[in-house]
């Protein structure tokens, strides 16, 4: 999205949208739609740039599934799988996020591919992040 839209509208749109923490993070991925571009944050928007912002939101992420995903402690463990158009074949999002205390915000691995991630795969992909230590 970031060098989708000049920067008012992505200023705009990144206001809508909701923080992502540790435990909104499943549901925050299970949505297809994650700003409304019929809201009246984006009411003063010509049409064209709303529509836009729909396209964008919904960009390879047409009727997600989330397949797992999972807490562990500050990381998060997810396979999900999503069309990237309607009626397109069924691909999987997967990988693992862990939340960091501040200055920082996350760590994750985060990968797509045609098959699903093995269990062996999410726990390599979750230890990697977890690992993370700041100096």
């Amino acid at each position: 999205m970031r060098s989708l839209f000049p920067q008012p509208l992505r200023n705009l749109v990144l206001k809508t949208l909701d923080p992502l923490a540790a435990s909104n993070v499943c549901t925050a991925i299970g949505r297809e739609r994650h700003a409304d571009p019929a809201s009246a944050a984006f009411a003063s928007l010509p049409l064209s740039q709303r529509e836009a912002v729909g396209n964008v939101d919904q960009m390879g992420n047409t009727n997600p599934k989330i397949v797992s995903c999972e807490l562990r402690e500050d990381t998060i463990r997810f396979d999900k799988e999503v069309a990237f158009q309607e009626g397109g074949a069924r691909n999987h999002i997967y990988g693992a996020v862990r939340f960091l205390r501040e200055p920082y915000s996350t760590f994750r691995l985060i990968r797509g591919t045609g098959k699903a991630p093995s269990a062996a795969l999410l726990d390599q992909m979750t230890e990697v992040v977890k690992s993370w230590r700041a100096r």
